[in-house]
């Protein structure tokens, strides 16, 4: 009883932090990190042991977090050493406080922790539809119907992107569960079309298809193979990476495919040539630092703080050399580790997720969505331990 208590706590006071402040969703998630750790430490008198039930956190700590942290160290570096300024300097809590918040929900309630984040998402979308049909009237749900096939002067009022974003990520784990699991998701699986379809991002439709038709045409029976091919996917994303980098800033070539096709970019390609002439693609191009692009862009255009890309937010921000280390480890380097740590089709899962991720990247500025980041963190390493063949005990004593 106590156990079915803290789950629809955890779901409950979840589904409220993600669609309230950043200053709530941070102080809600910190207080589930410390019932982790309170729960933890009483059962292990006061001591950590990484090898005996909270073993899985240390690969979540070197792969996930510990990146995270050397970026924001780098950022205080080039504040040292007068590269940047120091106003740029943020505690970065919404990108550390889902990675954490990842190792405390898989210690409190395992491999169920995934459907208690699926279920989430769409109370907390319910939630805020719901406020928004009580301050605008039911017509916003016409309204948002018609945006989605481009209507004039229709306006999507659902598209809460954080969480249309995610739902993407579920259909991934949808698409590679047993049937078993699939029956448990596809009771879920209406509410998050609904919430895909009404929220809907021409990125996210982009994505999802994308992906889907990759899953499509990997051989199933043959897990080498699709590593391999997995591996090749990855190595291609890197390239095409740095590649949209290098058009942006040296060729007309983004600007021209938007003339060509009459494609509307919502003023992104005017935010894109501001930030990259900024930079240059050399390896003494050493960056602004985390959350420079924030800054920049308040200053410029004023009701935009974002530049609707995290290829260009992450290349603006930490120069040249980190961009491709970044962007090797992430989309690429993890694949290895995933089959290193746990197998291959662990690996692939993720090849799949980072796919999904990068896609988003391109156009989309989903890095510092805090319900993407806690997906996208808790759903490889989940599916790693509990859903490829491999023993759910791991979890608790890897």
């Amino acid at each position: 009883m106590r156990e079915k208590k803290l789950q629809i706590l955890y779901i409950t006071t979840m589904a409220v932090a993600v669609i309230s402040s950043n200053f709530i969703v941070c102080a809600i998630s910190v207080l589930w990190c410390m019932v982790a750790l309170a729960i933890y430490l009483r059962k292990n008198g006061n001591k950590i042991r990484y090898g005996n039930k909270f073993g899985y956190a240390k690969f979540i700590y070197v792969y996930f977090l510990f990146p995270t942290i050397i970026i924001h160290l780098y950022t205080m570096v080039l504040i040292l050493f007068g590269i940047t300024d120091i106003n740029v300097l943020s505690s970065n809590m919404l990108t550390y406080l889902p990675i954490l918040l990842t190792i405390a929900s898989i210690y409190l309630f395992h491999e169920k922790v995934l459907m208690y984040d699926f279920i989430i998402i769409i109370m907390a979308w319910v939630a805020e539809a719901a406020i928004r049909i009580n301050k605008y009237g039911s017509y916003i749900i016409i309204s948002s119907i018609k945006s989605v096939f481009g209507c004039q002067n229709a306006v999507g009022f659902f598209e809460v992107n954080d969480i249309v974003h995610a739902v993407g990520y579920v259909w991934l784990f949808y698409l590679f569960s047993s049937y078993r699991t699939r029956k448990n998701i596809a009771r879920i699986l209406v509410p998050l079309a609904i919430i895909f379809i009404l929220g809907f991002k021409r990125i996210g439709l982009l994505a999802v298809i994308g992906t889907t038709l990759y899953y499509i045409i990997l051989p199933k029976n043959n897990i080498k193979l699709s590593y391999r091919i997995c591996r090749i996917v990855s190595v291609v994303i890197c390239f095409f990476g740095i590649g949209y980098i290098w058009i942006l800033g040296h060729t007309q070539v983004f600007e021209n495919i938007l003339t060509k096709y009459n494609i509307d970019t919502l003023s992104r390609n005017i935010f894109y040539r501001y930030i990259i002439v900024q930079t240059t693609f050399s390896p003494t191009f050493l960056g602004y630092g985390r959350g420079s692009v924030k800054i920049e862009m308040l200053n410029i255009f004023h009701n935009f703080s974002h530049v609707h890309s995290d290829i260009v937010k992450m290349f603006y921000e930490i120069g040249l050399i980190p961009f491709l280390i970044w962007i090797t480890f992430y989309f690429s380097g993890m694949l290895k580790i995933f089959k290193k740590k746990f197998n291959a089709k662990s690996a692939i899962f993720y090849s799949f997720v980072a796919a999904y991720t990068f896609i988003l990247y391109l156009t989309d500025n989903t890095e510092a969505y805090f319900v993407c980041r806690l997906i996208r963190t808790t759903m490889p390493v989940v599916y790693a331990v509990c859903y490829s063949n491999l023993s759910t005990e791991k979890l608790l004593s890897s």
